[in-house]
């Protein structure tokens, strides 16, 4: 084998790596995409939740105060 053989091996290994690295770094930010907005979505559900139990606590306290009225 040559020197310019090995050469155009080396890059081509070079280059093989490089797309390799692009595409797992593109999975990751996929990745980190993905995640970033799930924890968007159960952070609101969480607000979501919190809201809700205030109404019901309120709507409670209401149907006690007229009960008591009584």
């Amino acid at each position: 084998m040559s020197y310019n053989d090995l050469e155009q091996q080396d890059k081509d290994i070079l280059h093989t790596a490089s797309d390799l690295t692009q595409l797992v770094a593109g999975e990751i930010k996929d990745e980190f995409k993905s995640q970033i907005e799930k924890q968007k979505i159960r952070n609101k559900v969480d607000e979501l939740k919190d809201e809700y139990s205030e109404m019901v606590h309120s709507v409670k306290e209401k149907i006690t105060n007229q009960l008591d009225k009584f």
